[in-house]
């Protein structure tokens, strides 16, 4: 009885505790940590995770990048339902430019991503944009996103679009296209 409990109350921790996740890029890293802040204190590079994963050697080609925008289409509902779930912490988005034109673009990118996440994501929190106009600098993004993520969001997602999921991956890769008699 009481090893059930512990093992409850183990699973209980796991299910609720908040996971730190932060996405940096900037001159001196590109960065993905996950802090396991509550009762481990605890960072895992999770972008090192991914390398090791993922290493076979071969080039990023077209069929990968068609292969992973058909799984973000099988499971875009989840993702809209996790992401409905989070609070963002911190968004910070800095460009420099060197170029007027390529300025204003940036503006734009960033309006769009600003409504993007204001959409998507339950609360923005801490929010800075910038763009730099320097001549004769070298035109560079830098990003940091922080926000916190709990294991019962991801079971709580998949629960509410499990429907959606098993549609989607129903259809496959079969598309509708209708013949032209012209």
């Amino acid at each position: 009885m009481i090893t059930l409990l512990i093992i409850i109350t183990v699973l209980l921790i796991i299910l609720f505790m908040p996971v730190k996740v932060q996405i940096i890029r900037n001159d001196k890293k590109n960065d993905i940590n996950l802090y396991f802040v509550k009762i481990f204190n605890i960072r895992f590079d999770l972008d090192e995770f991914l390398k090791k994963l993922y290493q076979d050697n071969s080039k990023p080609s077209l069929t990968i990048i068609i292969n992973n925008i058909k799984n973000l289409k099988i499971y875009k509902k989840l993702l809209k339902e996790l992401m409905g779930m989070i609070v963002m912490r911190k968004s910070t988005l800095c460009y420099t430019s060197s170029n007027i034109y390529i300025s204003v673009a940036c503006w734009n990118s960033i309006y769009a991503l600003r409504n993007f996440l204001s959409y998507h994501f339950l609360r923005l929190d801490n929010e800075y944009y910038n763009v730099s106009f320097k001549e004769n600098a070298k035109t560079t993004i830098e990003f940091e996103f922080v926000f916190f993520i709990r294991s019962i969001y991801f079971i709580l997602a998949y629960i509410i679009s499990v429907k959606d999921i098993i549609k989607n991956k129903r259809k496959g890769s079969v598309i509708n296209v209708g013949t032209s008699n012209k």
